[in-house]
């Protein structure tokens, strides 16, 4: 359905039109909408609340999620894929006549995958954090790294950063210094580079630690849409660093 402009948006007699990720819909104009708010309703709409701003702060730290930045017609983009892998996760609870919505952090997705990667073990002392994962995979050529701070109890990424695997031990040990004592979570995925990859650029020298040029999102995107990269799951951890 074509207007002289175009797809059509707005209200004709008692037909609603609007335009979603580039298809045209027609609702029936309803004038009198209901507002049900039952414990169901109030749940669910912590659940969407919750996840809608956890979307939000993580977005940065986002894999591809087997979607891509503009997503073609009809596919979702990737912070729904968020919600949606995400979702399963959210407990709620009642208690005082309140509805609160919460996730455990460490297990918070961030790629769609079966590809494994290990369990990281963090270690906290006063001002640092030490994250180390062994018997990585040899396919895993490096593992990004999602630094999560809590300011006010509310979750905030200080850190993206993507660590290269030593080819010999299939492991690596990272540290995070200058650390305030607190709460902190650590999530992190392999990032697996095909044969072609490979040969025509050497991830190993581009991703070290002091190196500020990460595989960006968009270029991430790119390389996975044309099947020259492919990410594992997502595992993570928490850890309290201690006051000096």
């Amino acid at each position: 359905m074509q207007g002289i402009t175009g797809k059509l948006s707005g209200k004709m007699g008692a037909a609603v039109f609007r335009v979603r990720d580039g298809q045209q819909i027609v609702t029936q104009y309803n004038p009198i909408v209901k507002n049900p708010n039952t414990s169901g309703q109030q749940t669910q709409r912590a659940k969407f609340k919750l996840m809608s701003q956890l979307a939000a702060v993580m977005a940065p730290g986002f894999g591809t999620m087997g979607t891509i930045n503009r997503p073609a017609r009809g596919k979702e983009s990737q912070r729904n894929a968020f919600t949606r892998l995400n979702m399963k996760l959210v407990e709620v609870d009642t208690a005082n006549q309140e509805v609160t919505a919460k996730i455990p952090m460490e297990k918070v997705e961030l790629t769609s995958s079966f590809r494994n990667l290990p369990q990281p073990t963090l270690t906290a002392e006063a001002g640092k954090i030490s994250v180390e994962m062994n018997n990585i995979s040899a396919d895993v050529t490096t593992v990004r790294l999602v630094f999560v701070e809590y300011r006010d109890n509310i979750p905030a990424i200080q850190q993206l950063m993507d660590i290269p695997v030593n080819k010999d031990e299939h492991s690596f040990v990272q540290e995070f210094e200058n650390i305030t004592a607190g709460n902190y979570t650590v999530l992190a995925y392999g990032l697996i580079p095909s044969e072609s990859a490979k040969a025509s650029i050497d991830l190993d020298n581009i991703h070290t630690p002091a190196d500020q040029n990460f595989i960006s999102a968009v270029n991430l995107n790119a390389m996975v849409a044309d099947g020259s990269m492919a990410e594992t799951k997502t595992v993570g951890a928490n850890i309290v660093v201690p006051q000096a």
